[in-house]
């Protein structure tokens, strides 16, 4: 499947979880692909979670606002992988909780 299903996969599964999940639509450029993600916030505060994979062995799973950025910028032309109006959205953290840190390191 492309990014839209497991979006919107990962959006069912979150809904029925119980975790608050805001719908993010790539800001694309004429002839950039489309993509979706989500912010979340399970009571730690909001990250960025792609459940679509990468072919770089990136792991998009509570993504702070900067590491999306770092992650834009080291892939991409524009740096428009994680492109969208943050007005619209709320303040990510500015670093991953010691929790997300350890979930990290079992990856």
């Amino acid at each position: 499947g492309d990014c839209f299903t497991y979006y919107s996969m990962s959006h069912l599964l979150l809904d029925k979880i119980g975790v608050t999940a805001l719908s993010i639509e790539r800001a694309s450029f004429e002839g950039e692909a489309r993509h979706y993600w989500h912010m979340v916030n399970y009571g730690e505060g909001w990250y960025h979670f792609d459940a679509c994979p990468h072919k770089s062995n990136f792991t998009a799973f509570m993504l702070t606002t900067e590491e999306a950025d770092a992650f834009s910028k080291r892939i991409g032309k524009n740096e428009y992988y994680y492109r969208y109006d943050r007005e619209k959205y709320p303040e990510s953290e500015a670093e991953p909780t010691e929790e997300i840190l350890a979930l990290r390191r079992k990856e």
